[in-house]
């Protein structure tokens, strides 16, 4: 009778074990497919890196060295403006897995500085290089966080807030994610000199591609 007793118990105990390692392998096989079928998801998901506030600008400048002129203009009423905007706008736009292990999924820092921005030629290429985007708008364009919430904080004057008409990035020749700054013309950091407004640089940076703008550089040759 204990031998009958303890044959069912080992039977019960072993039927228990079998029951849990299949529950244990299911749970696994279910984490392992969710995962696997978020990183498909990622992979073929996009999303913009470019700050949301940047509008398209109403004069586009590219400088660059790969053509004769050394710059071309270009405006909404411009033959290649559509082609310039669609490089443009997919440079921004990676897909969510690269920008998992990148460690940017569109965050940014502002950084406000009180240094003044010289707009020459010179002082720019030693800057952005020789291929950068200009942005200008006509009328004022107001910063702001990742959050949505206007960017209206000056930590060197009274004036709580600053604007810009015009951005600056470089471009890249190489075909991957690297890091870009945005280069922001504001106003509100630096008093007039001579009755003339001065303006000061403040930095945004993000992951992009910008080949595809350089690529883009055929069209103008």
């Amino acid at each position: 009778m204990e031998n009958i007793e303890t044959r069912n118990i080992d039977d019960e105990y072993l039927r228990l074990r079998i029951k849990r390692k299949k529950i244990g392998l299911i749970v696994a096989m279910s984490i392992t497919l969710v995962i696997a079928l978020a990183i498909i998801i990622m992979s073929c998901v996009n999303i913009n890196l470019k700050p949301h506030f940047i509008k398209e600008a109403d004069e586009i400048t590219i400088v660059t060295d790969q053509i004769t002129s050394g710059s071309i203009h270009l405006n909404s009423q411009s033959e290649n403006y559509t082609d310039f905007v669609e490089a443009y706008n997919s440079s921004f736009s990676i897909n969510t897995l690269t920008a998992l292990f990148s460690g940017n999924f569109g965050n940014y820092t502002i950084d406000e500085t009180a240094n003044e921005f010289i707009e020459t030629s010179s002082s720019l290429s030693s800057r952005l290089g020789a291929n950068y985007v200009k942005l200008y708008y006509n009328a004022p364009q107001t910063l702001y966080r990742k959050d949505g919430s206007a960017y209206e904080y000056s930590k060197f004057f009274t004036q709580n807030k600053i604007t810009y008409d015009t951005v600056y990035f470089a471009f890249s020749d190489e075909n991957g994610v690297q890091e870009v700054t945005f280069y922001f013309a504001v106003e509100g950091n630096l008093t007039s000199l001579n009755g003339t407004k001065r303006k000061s640089v403040t930095t945004i940076k993000v992951n992009a591609n910008t080949y595809p703008i350089f690529e883009n550089l055929e069209n103008y040759k």
